[in-house]
Formats: structure tokens, sequence, C-alpha cells
């Protein structure tokens, strides 16, 4: 009995997984996420979020600089600061986004639903 409920818990998840990629593709495509892309990148810059992630890179190069002789590749800087960069965000600013994005996909579901 325990083997069935994991085979219906890993369909199940793989059909949320489905649903959540399908989901994702959608909301990408629309109008919608280019603004809340745009807006969320507005209120980045303005809260000096953009500023902030700048310097970092810059003090990253140069502390790469001082210990090297070569320029550090972009993938590596980016791994390096792309964890700092997240924990700057400030969470009103997540809240806000998410809740654009939440309502976005209400939106995508009452939609599907009319067309069924």
């Amino acid at each position: 009995m325990k083997v069935e409920n994991n085979n219906m818990a890993t369909s199940s998840n793989a059909d949320d997984q489905q649903d959540h990629d399908t989901s994702t593709k959608t909301l990408r495509q629309s109008k919608e996420w280019i603004q809340v892309k745009c807006a969320a990148r507005e209120t980045l810059e303005q809260s000096g979020w953009v500023d902030a992630v700048r310097h970092t890179c810059l003090m990253m190069m140069n502390n790469t600089n001082a210990e090297s002789t070569g320029i550090p590749k972009q993938s590596a800087l980016v791994a390096r600061v792309q964890s700092d960069a997240k924990t700057r965000v400030p969470d009103h600013i997540k809240a806000d986004i998410l809740q654009k994005i939440k309502a976005m996909l209400v939106v995508q579901r009452e939609e599907a639903g009319q067309e069924d």
C-alpha cells in the first residue's frame, strides 16, 4: 500500500511540475510579464539596489585583479555576485513583485477556465 501512495505522490508531483512549467511559460510570454519586469527593474534602480550590485561587482573585480593578473570571467563574477544581489532585494519589493505575479496567475487561470 505504501508503494502505491509513493507512486501516486510522484505522479502528482510530476503533474504539479508540468502545470507549473506551463504556467511559467505562458506567464513569461505575456505582455503583463514584460510590464512586471520593467516595473521591477525601475523599482530596483530607484531603491539603489542596482548601484549596490554594481559596486559589489567592481569591488570583486578589484579584489580579483589584486590577487591575480587576469580579468575574471563573466560567469565567475555572476556566480559570486548573484547570491549577494538576491539578498539585497528589499522585502517590500519582493512582496510587491510576488503580489503582481500572483494576480497575473489568477487572471491566467480564470481565462483558461473560461476557455474550457
